[in-house]
């Protein structure tokens, strides 16, 4: 389970250009019988190379409901503080988006966050990535759609 943040024209842009490949890929991947064969690993990898290009952090955002939860780290719930910013599509407008990141920035890392997987540099990554995502939806001046 995770809060999964989408810009539609780039995503629309992106499967429009990479789904021709990704389903080439699955076929030839499909095609092999020897799920051991270094054929059927690198197939299996073309795959998963070309969903990530589609899922790409310019046109998606992902903050898993776990440790590695950003929002968490910064002592914020995206049921709590995120859901009500939404309209009722479920899409948080550019102007909501300039609210979030406002939030964002006056929140501070939780310090008992952190673990050896999951230390300071990780969360203020995520934290940079959101936002920059966050500022796309204002520069385009569009909605972000939100599976949260």
């Amino acid at each position: 389970m995770a809060a999964d943040l989408y810009l539609p024209s780039l995503v629309e842009e992106l499967q429009i250009k990479l789904n021709t490949h990704f389903e080439n890929a699955l076929k030839e991947k499909g095609m092999i019988k020897d799920k051991n064969s270094k054929h059927y690993i690198h197939a299996n990898e073309k795959v998963k190379n070309i969903y990530k290009q589609m899922w790409s952090e310019s046109c998606h955002f992902h903050d898993a409901y776990n440790e590695s939860s950003l929002m968490w780290s910064l002592g914020l719930s995206w049921w709590k503080d995120v859901i009500p910013m939404l309209n009722d599509k479920y899409h948080l407008t550019p102007e909501k988006a300039q609210e979030l990141i406002r939030l964002i920035h006056t929140s501070e890392i939780d310090p008992e966050m952190l673990n050896q997987k999951y230390n300071y540099e990780y969360f203020l990554d995520k934290k940079k990535k959101l936002i920059k995502f966050l500022d796309q939806s204002i520069e385009y001046g569009e909605s972000i759609e939100c599976s949260i």
